[in-house]
């Protein structure tokens, strides 16, 4: 079924991600734990910046699972500082054992890619 193919598919993705996101002005360390869980509910959190809190972190709802093993969150910031990267959307792509590319959107201009970057699975 649809809902064991997408189970499947987010436990490949459970874990921590650490990595940068790159805006082209700035560059922020990112780490975002994926616990797990089905399209529509929380599945973890996003933290932006060095440190154990970092400059701003929310919580990731996940919002698709397409075909091609790309995964689509929702980045709900729930503490924001100046020049957060957070908040939007984020796209991720596995891209090799532990690795995978991340892209970010914003809420009020989601068709425009705002950074990107690649994380490792800790």
């Amino acid at each position: 079924t649809l809902a064991v193919q997408q189970q499947l598919a987010v436990n490949a993705i459970k874990g921590q991600w650490v990595g940068r996101v790159d805006t082209g002005l700035f560059s922020y360390a990112f780490t975002l734990n994926i616990t797990g869980g089905a399209v529509g509910q929380q599945v973890g959190t996003s933290v932006y910046g060095s440190g154990a809190r970092g400059i701003c972190d929310g919580k990731l709802t996940l919002a698709e699972i397409n075909p091609a093993q790309q995964f689509v969150f929702t980045d709900t910031l729930e503490r924001s500082g100046l020049l957060c990267p957070g908040g939007g959307t984020i796209r991720m792509q596995l891209g090799g054992p532990g690795k995978a590319l991340f892209e970010w959107y914003r809420p009020r201009n989601p068709g425009k890619r705002y950074g990107r970057g690649t994380g490792e699975r800790r």
